[in-house]
């Protein structure tokens, strides 16, 4: 086993569960997974719940522990050649989807699917899952950062935007080392309101402030090039609350309407001409209400399908929540190619699910003020109805080989991400700890921002396991 903590891809690398007793052992529950890390393993049901955790050498349950059920312990049957081996070391199997065995092996070495059949749901060379420990870390408590805004990461080089002055960062992915600072609060050039978006090209930052509807373009040594208002552009809509990078050449804005449902993603080219890639509307925000003498409150209703994109080599990867196809679309908004979700159906919306929705959705503290949406907070868990399960894609980021890499389940407990080739092979999964989500896929690593037990936020490089 390597020193190494690994996050092995649960869907991957698929433990299954075995009661070992008077030598022999034998099946009590096929398709569970398990991911284990150097000291710590969890077990999750099919649907995405943790249904257990115990560290590497003990008994896993397939219940949560304090429930009424022993606790069944959890191996994979050793590789024939790895025998030799310590049966209390957790091995990981690759699984079909009737749980029978393809192959088997040791957590940090390589497992091989045996298998290019697509019916298997699983493909060749994927993605294992995260290191734990950090390569690099970037801000966190002793950094002074009210909060990470954005991220963008290109080539050697990383910008954090934040919630508080200087508002932008840049670093060096190679060494880690704070290149500079910049961007102090304002209406003049240079400075920010609220810096919402950032993008990275070869050789300009990129600046979204979403308070002052405004774009401001930096050379790599944070040397202000240009300053662009959304009002002086042709845009479908009127403001803009995201900006990417997109290798076509253009700066992608994702522009959409106060209050309303439609958004539109536009490509800004350098001569500031406009054109739409796509439109599409999302669900529009429904109105909680509360007792008399309370204020109300909009949201977006809980975990319901909304349209979601992210730049690839080609010009955007898109899937429009209606159906089970992801399509790449070129800058001129023509459909180029598509390729399938390998997912039957979205995870299951478990019981954390509904409770980080009241939590993150009903803010506990407004202006200062603690407690002014309580009462809306009690109507809503007596009345809000929530969908069974999440829908087939949450968010997408792009991978640095065509992989585009879908957000199954956001919930608190930890973020689950599908890998899905250029094919719509199933790649591997990984799965988050509580606290990260993740910001950027790289050649060989991940950019996370990780909040930590008192709310502040630090962006890390992890190495991606294979």
């Amino acid at each position: 086993m390597g020193g190494r903590s690994v996050f092995t891809a649960a869907s991957v690398c698929v433990g299954l569960l075995f009661a070992v007793g008077l030598g022999r052992t034998t099946p009590v529950q096929a398709q569970t997974n398990l991911v284990c890390t150097r000291d710590l393993c969890r077990v999750f049901g099919s649907d995405g719940e943790v249904l257990s955790s115990c560290r590497r050498g003990e008994a896993c349950g397939t219940r949560p522990q304090g429930g009424d059920r022993e606790r069944t312990p959890v191996s994979c049957p050793p590789p024939q050649e790895q025998a030799e081996r310590e049966h209390t070391d957790i091995a990981s199997c690759w699984s079909r989807h009737d749980g029978s065995i393809i192959s088997c092996c040791w957590v940090g070495d390589a497992c091989d699917a045996g298998t290019d059949d697509p019916a298997d749901g699983r493909g060749r060379g994927g993605v294992a899952g995260v290191s734990l420990e950090p390569n690099h870390v970037f801000g966190g408590l002793a950094s002074g950062w009210a909060g990470v805004s954005d991220v963008a990461a290109r080539g050697s080089l990383l910008v954090v935007s934040t919630r508080s002055e200087p508002f932008l960062h840049m670093f060096e992915l190679e060494d880690g080392q704070l290149v500079h600072t910049w961007g102090s609060a304002g209406d003049g050039p240079s400075e920010f309101r609220a810096v919402g978006s950032v993008a990275l090209s070869d050789s300009n930052v990129y600046a979204l402030d979403t308070s002052n509807n405004r774009l401001s373009v930096f050379d790599l040594d944070g040397r202000l090039a240009r300053s662009v208002s959304m009002t002086s552009l042709s845009l479908p809509l009127p403001f803009a609350d995201e900006v990417v990078w997109s290798d076509g050449g253009e700066v992608l804005l994702r522009t959409y309407e106060p209050m309303g449902s439609q958004r539109a993603v536009v490509a800004l080219a350098p001569e500031g001409h406009v054109k739409t890639v796509v439109s599409y509307k999302v669900a529009p925000a429904m109105r909680l209400e509360s007792p008399p003498g309370s204020p109300g409150l909009s949201v977006i209703p809980p975990f319901s399908p909304r349209p979601v994109w992210t730049t690839v080599d080609e010009g955007v990867a898109y899937w429009p929540a209606g159906d089970s196809e992801l399509r790449t679309l070129g800058l001129d908004g023509t459909v180029s190619s598509t390729r399938p979700l390998p997912f039957d159906a979205g995870h299951v919306v478990t019981a954390a699910d509904r409770e980080h929705w009241f939590r993150s959705s009903i803010p506990a503290v407004t202006m200062g003020q603690r407690g002014v949406y309580d009462a809306v907070r009690r109507r809503a868990r007596e009345t809000m109805v929530f969908p069974d399960q999440h829908p087939l894609a949450v968010a997408l980021e792009a991978g640095p080989t065509g992989d585009v890499w879908v957000l199954r389940v956001p919930t608190a407990s930890g973020q689950v991400w599908d890998v899905v080739g250029p094919s719509g092979e199933f790649t591997g999964r990984v799965t988050l700890p509580a606290g990260w989500r993740l910001a950027s896929v790289l050649q060989e690593s991940v950019v996370v921002v990780v909040a930590d037990s008192v709310g502040a936020e630090s962006v890390q490089v992890h190495s991606i396991e294979r």
